[in-house]
């Protein structure tokens, strides 16, 4: 509306349209104005009027298990935590995660698993309004994933209550204080639980067979192989199989072990038709980690022809001694009895010799001649005697 001073003191059409421009102008920034004083005053009380007490629970434990293992474990898995999109608004300072470390963690021996914590502070996180926020909390990472795979099956809520703090009146102090839910939801089936990440060590094992062949091999001879596992600290174990308890070789009486440990020297001794495993601690446990190397040599046995995996020609190393060295996969790979299993044949073969048959014959041929010649005369002597009688 056009005010009526204007009207009368004949102010032009043109000067009338310009002052009410202004006017809208004017007003239109006095409201921004406004609104902006009022979204400022707000975020400056929320940053200003946080208070932590003592009482309230500020921070979560985040469990983390590795099972199936019989050795210490060295890995590290990272975690990252981000806002849910329906919080209330942005916070700031949100807690830094920290690494989860196991560094040669011993396991627990009846459980095969090993266990480490870690803690999610949000003391010094600011929350700009009063409600409920949920924050996404998942694992993203592993150093050694071929062995210690990422927990991918479990992902978290963390529940923060934000409130008004109230002084002995009840009455808000305009200060806000929160609290930090212990347990959680998962976030496939949205049920109550603890903080717990969790995946199976991936392990394998290795085997070795023994066979001979040839018409002078022996199916009760022993033969001794030593075993080398590399890439797996010292003093790491695994379970020997398939081995007889006492052998003899070299006509020497051996009592035999079932432990393997990485380090040592490790011999098995094995005769026709057996094998032998490492690393096979039961039909669901396995050992050896997957990034492993292992080489086989077979001492001995020089007076025989061995053959490793069907080769064709002999296998040797530059010392003269059969070997064969191995990258394990794990019991589920397609190419584990290649990579894992190695068969080993020792032949022993000699011709039948037939020359000293063949020099003797015109011998004999000759005194059987003789011995013809001999009885023929007896019988013509026998026969004039009584012919004269």
């Amino acid at each position: 509306m056009v005010p009526l001073c204007w009207l009368l003191c004949g102010a032009s059409i043109n000067e009338i349209r310009r002052k009410m421009k202004t006017k809208i102008v004017m007003t239109n920034i006095a409201a921004l104005s406004a609104l902006a004083a009022i979204i400022g005053s707000q975020f400056a009380t929320a940053t200003a009027e946080m208070v932590v007490y003592a009482s309230d629970n500020h921070a979560v434990t985040i469990n983390r298990k590795i099972e199936q293992v019989t050795n210490p474990v060295t890995n590290t898995f990272t975690y990252q935590l981000h806002e849910d999109g329906s919080n209330p608004g942005l916070v700031t300072n949100l807690p830094t995660l920290s690494n989860i470390s196991f560094d040669e963690a011993r396991p627990d021996s009846s459980a095969k698993a090993v266990y480490q914590t870690m803690t999610v502070d949000f003391s010094n996180t600011v929350f700009p309004k009063l409600g409920e926020y949920k924050f996404i909390l998942n694992e993203t990472s592993s150093s050694d994933p071929a062995n210690y795979p990422v927990d991918e099956g479990h992902v978290y809520y963390i529940y923060a209550s934000v409130r008004n703090d109230l002084n002995a009146n009840n009455a808000p102090t305009g200060k806000f204080r929160f609290s930090v839910a212990v347990q959680t939801r998962d976030h496939d089936t949205g049920e109550k639980c603890d903080f717990n990440f969790s995946s199976v060590a991936k392990r394998t094992y290795i085997q070795l067979f023994n066979n001979v062949t040839g018409n002078m091999a022996e199916k009760d001879k022993y033969f001794k192989y030593q075993v080398t596992i590399k890439g797996v600290n010292n003093g790491h174990e695994f379970v020997i199989n398939g081995q007889d308890s006492n052998v003899t070789y070299d006509n020497s009486a051996i009592t035999t072990g079932n432990r393997f440990v990485v380090g040592e020297t490790t011999y098995i001794y094995l005769k026709h038709g057996q094998s032998a495993t490492i690393g096979q601690y039961s039909d669901t446990l396995n050992q050896i980690p997957i990034n492993a190397t292992y080489d086989i040599v077979e001492l001995g046995a020089d007076d025989y022809t061995t053959r490793i995996d069907g080769g064709s020609e002999p296998s040797k190393t530059l010392t003269g001694k059969v070997a064969i060295e191995k990258n394990p996969n794990g019991v589920e790979d397609a190419a584990f009895y290649s990579s894992n299993v190695s068969v080993f044949v020792n032949s022993k073969d000699t011709s039948v010799s037939t020359g000293v048959f063949l020099d003797v014959q015109p011998y004999l041929v000759g005194i059987g001649i003789c011995l013809s010649v001999a009885a023929i005369g007896v019988v013509f002597a026998l026969k004039q005697r009584k012919t004269r009688q």
